[in-house]
């Protein structure tokens, strides 16, 4: 019987680190759901955008990039895996070529989109 009494001890002791185990890995799958939703959404609305209007508003995938290239490089350098933080800084040029992008295109009509 004390064998029983200490195991429900240890897991009740335990339970709570469980819980918040599973928390953080549910919210980091969510991050990564995220970012893949959020890159498929973009690729999808960046070829209507050139099929239908024959132009690009870069700014909404530097957004779409900037939180790829945050979630991405943040999970990568935090758990040191490479890939992760090599998807994360291929992100981060993205994000930058399109900002470069928007900013042309803002300068080549007059400020205005």
């Amino acid at each position: 019987m004390s064998d029983n009494t200490e195991q429900e001890k240890t897991n009740k002791e335990a339970d709570p680190k469980i819980k918040e185990l599973y928390l953080i890995e549910v919210e980091s799958k969510g991050i990564r759901i995220a970012s893949i939703v959020s890159i498929i959404l973009a690729i999808i609305l960046f070829v209507l955008e050139i099929i239908l209007q024959g132009k690009q508003n870069f700014g909404m995938y530097s957004m779409v990039g900037c939180f790829c290239t945050v979630s991405f490089c943040y999970y990568g350098f935090r758990t040191k895996r490479t890939p992760y933080s090599l998807t994360g800084l291929i992100w981060g040029a993205l994000t930058v070529f399109f900002i470069v992008l928007y900013i042309l295109d803002m300068v080549d009509h007059g400020g205005t989109l």
